[in-house]
């Protein structure tokens, strides 16, 4: 989807991105650690990504926005 929207992904940077990165899964980080950079993921709050919790209808449509409308 990013790619169809013309986002391009700068180098990724996976440093500490979350206080909780070490609980984010290893085939996941690359991942969430572009969604951060690319500002389309905020994480939880409190510095949290919060890997295990369920995304809310409103975080899933901040994410389906920032895709489509960046």
């Amino acid at each position: 989807a990013a790619k169809a929207s013309g986002i391009i992904f700068d180098q990724i940077n996976t440093e500490t991105l979350f206080a909780d990165n070490d609980d984010i899964a290893d085939y996941a980080v690359e991942s969430v650690c572009a969604l951060k950079n690319a500002g389309i993921i905020n994480g939880k709050g409190n510095d949290l990504f919060a890997p295990y919790a369920f995304a809310t209808r409103a975080e899933a449509a901040k994410m389906i926005y920032g895709i489509i409308f960046k």
